[in-house]
């Protein structure tokens, strides 16, 4: 059982409507005090096994709960983003405003740069083992390490959320831009890699790694979401069972895969990455970007095909379906369901209303030439608002009209704001948090709860009493409730 996590970095500011900008006014500590979190830098465990807090940099991130399936992970990911659109909706209600700031609201934006060249990204977990782990950090030019940098460097054109650079040039991938080393232990600057080495696996005891990627770009789409864990975990799967049969060596992978071997992953990546046509091709013109999706596709199913359940099954489908549907260029199921796509119609539509003709093709980077026309201006704030966690964002109007295919259904998202995983150790915080609510927080007792990744404490007059679960595949939680249930009687 894979274990799986995001984390998002919120873009966050004050909007002033009338000048049109935003304060330089922080507040997130005063946010994160109206959520109920006093202690507002080690952040707050909210009930449904996720984390709030506040990160390096003053930006707001949420982490879901451990998660044992893609879809489940792809939830609470939405879970927390219509939780973060709550919260602020009632912050700007009812928080106290700063006389000179009338008028101004906070807004929570789910996107990856400010435009100012600052970049905040979206982290992903995944639990793995040991020794894929150690063949992915240990070297860029072990067999497994190739093949999943390359994964990695054209994942974008599926997982990418779309994004323009300060001269309208379109990409796949905004957070790309910032990906400068294969493998590092940097996670800031300009040393942020394809593969990060952190190795801090908050557990114990069981032969795994957490595997942390800081590359991916925040999105909003479902389809999106879910594309960027499946297709990740299904090449984790390939590798695990490579590295475990000895079956891997550059010799015995595809074709395909062999011709580019031997080129830069992150130049790879860059390329792929403003190449919105998928036109270019690689290794002395004999493959491309779709090419090496197909390969890898290939792959998984030389390495895994007969060992999926289901759900894996159905991964690798739409994998190659939304492969296909790319190199044919089916714009049309594509505005609907990617991210970038979405992106990419809405700025065509505003570009050529705004007058940029029809023969400039965002695609081949002529509007490059609009960069300091008023059009321009309307491009990025629309780039913007796209990610406005907002009844008024762009995504979520389109959503709420009906124009983007959903991948999830409105009751599964409103039950995972509340709710925890039931069979992870998110179980056994979240309702061991829940429960200090319920009955230990209404006696009126002089209790503090605090809680990681791994611990509940539980602050006792002249006593700590700590309860640790090492194994994120635990959920039970029975200890903790026998020990309030004795203390209140």
């Amino acid at each position: 059982m894979r274990i799986f996590g995001i984390e998002t970095e919120l873009g966050a500011g004050i909007w002033d409507p009338d000048a049109k900008r935003f304060s330089d006014e922080s507040f997130t500590r005063r946010f994160m005090k109206f959520c109920g979190n006093d202690e507002a830098v080690g952040g707050m465990f909210l009930e449904n096994g996720a984390r709030l807090y506040v990160d390096s940099g003053d930006h707001l991130e949420y982490a879901t709960p451990e998660c044992d399936s893609v879809r489940q992970v792809v939830v609470y990911e939405k879970a927390l983003d219509a939780l973060m659109t709550r919260l602020v909706r009632e912050f700007n209600k009812n928080a106290p405003k700063v006389e000179s700031h009338n008028g101004t609201e906070v807004l929570f934006l789910k996107n990856n740069s400010d435009g100012s060249g600052s970049a905040y990204g979206c982290h992903e977990n995944y639990l793995i083992s040991s020794a894929l782990w150690r063949e992915l950090v240990s070297s860029a030019h072990t067999a497994a390490a190739r093949i999943f940098l390359f994964f990695l460097a054209v994942r974008p054109i599926l997982a990418g959320s779309g994004g323009l650079t300060s001269d309208l040039k379109f990409l796949f991938s905004p957070r790309a831009q910032f990906i400068t080393r294969d493998i590092n232990s940097a996670s800031t600057g300009s040393d942020r890699p394809l593969i990060h080495t952190k190795d801090e696996p908050l557990l114990a005891g069981i032969e795994c790694k957490r595997l942390h990627l800081i590359i991916a770009d925040s999105l909003m789409s479902e389809w999106s979401s879910y594309l960027r864990v499946a297709t990740t975990h299904l090449m984790l799967r390939a590798l695990e069972r490579a590295v475990l049969t000895s079956h891997l060596h550059v010799t015995s992978i595809h074709d395909t895969l062999r011709r580019v071997i031997n080129m830069s992953p992150v130049k790879l990546l860059h390329m792929v990455n403003g190449d919105i046509a998928c036109e270019r091709k690689y290794a002395n013109g004999t493959v491309d970007a779709c090419d090496i999706h197909h390969a890898l596709i290939n792959f998984v199913d030389d390495m895994i095909g007969n060992a999926m359940d289901t759900q894996e099954e159905e991964m690798l489908w739409w994998w190659e379906v939304y492969v296909a549907k790319v190199q044919t260029r089916d714009e049309d199921f594509l505005a609907s369901r990617l991210d970038w796509a979405i992106k990419k119609r809405i700025f065509e539509m505003h570009g050529h209303k705004n007058g940029i003709a029809p023969s400039h093709n965002i695609a081949h980077g002529t509007w490059q030439a609009f960069k300091s026309s008023p059009v321009a201006y309307k491009l990025r704030a629309i780039d913007l608002w796209y990610h406005r966690l907002a009844p008024e964002g762009i995504y979520y109007r389109l959503a709420a009209r009906g124009a983007v295919e959903r991948f999830l259904t409105d009751e599964e998202v409103r039950m995972a704001q509340n709710t925890p995983p039931s069979t992870t150790r998110a179980h056994w915080r979240g309702m061991a948090l829940q429960y200090v609510r319920d009955v230990l927080l209404p006696q009126r007792l002089n209790v503090k709860v605090k809680a990681d990744w791994q611990s509940i404490t539980i602050c006792l007059p002249g006593k700590d009493h700590v309860f640790r679960n090492d194994s994120p595949r635990v959920p039970a939680w029975s200890d903790i409730k026998e020990f309030i249930d004795q203390y209140v009687r």
